[in-house]
């Protein structure tokens, strides 16, 4: 076999993985409700950031879709709520970008610096 057909490993050159994530994720693992065109669905929360999170679930959303939810044993006040958009889906669960908060009926919309 000519050398020219040969490929070595350690050559193999790996490109370093960029996060393109504007903040970052923390573990967070917590039982959560969550609410789409008035039905009502369970799941567990498995990363937390100031801009979304990540719920594990068997249910399937659509991106777009949007999704209230509250987030079981937080230090968030009784009564308080929060919206947000999916923005990605896998087979384990979904990803939700937080748009706005709902605290005593009146919502207030949340912009993540």
């Amino acid at each position: 076999m000519p050398i020219g057909n040969v490929v070595y490993l350690h050559e193999r050159k790996i490109k370093p993985l960029i996060n393109l994530r504007k903040f970052p994720r923390k573990p967070f693992r917590r039982a959560t409700i969550f609410a789409c065109q008035n039905r009502y669905y369970a799941g567990l929360t498995q990363n937390i950031s100031k801009g979304g999170v990540f719920i594990e679930t068997r249910n399937r959303f659509a991106e777009g879709k949007i999704i209230t939810l509250v987030i079981s044993r937080t230090k968030i006040e009784k009564g308080v709520m929060l919206k947000g958009q999916v923005i990605h889906r896998n087979r384990r669960g979904f990803g939700l970008k937080f748009l706005s908060l709902i605290k005593n009926g009146k919502e207030y919309h949340l912009n993540p610096a």
